[in-house]
């Protein structure tokens, strides 16, 4: 065997800039992109972001609608879901839990993490209060 004979994997922000050319090219299907940004989730993906969702955001914020104590939401973060929304800051909100019927607050540094580190869809919202969310998984039955 010869040292330094194996080839070095390419860097993160090659293969995503390649993906994100071929997926424009439409030479990637939008389940492989994912796949391959899914293996690199610190990577930026502004490109991805189309101008006319930071355009929306922009608005937004211009016109006050921005309740005090939100987080602006960073676009180029959210897992990209083929839609025309945006979810442009991040508030507080208030949920009833599915499983033991108590009241309490999503925060907006929750969601933020939710959306932008995890990747979670713009369309998904909490349903369990975290101590019931913790049972379910750990016992693996549908709560009731």
């Amino acid at each position: 065997m010869i040292i330094g004979s194996m080839a070095r994997p390419p860097k993160p922000s090659r293969v995503v800039a390649k993906a994100i050319e071929q997926y424009k090219a439409q030479e990637l299907s939008y389940k492989e992109l994912i796949k391959i940004l899914k293996q690199y989730p610190d990577h930026p993906i502004g490109d991805l972001v189309p101008d006319y969702r930071r355009q929306q955001q922009q608005d937004i914020i211009n016109s006050g609608q921005v309740p005090k104590g939100a987080i602006i939401a960073n676009l180029d973060k959210q897992a990209p879901n083929n839609s025309y929304d945006c979810k442009a800051y991040y508030e507080d909100h208030e949920f009833r839990c599915e499983g033991c019927s108590q009241r309490f607050t999503w925060t907006a540094k929750e969601q933020q993490r939710w959306y932008e580190s995890v990747k979670g869809t713009i369309y998904t919202e909490i349903k369990f209060c975290r101590d019931c969310y913790l049972n379910h998984k750990s016992d693996k039955k549908p709560i009731q």
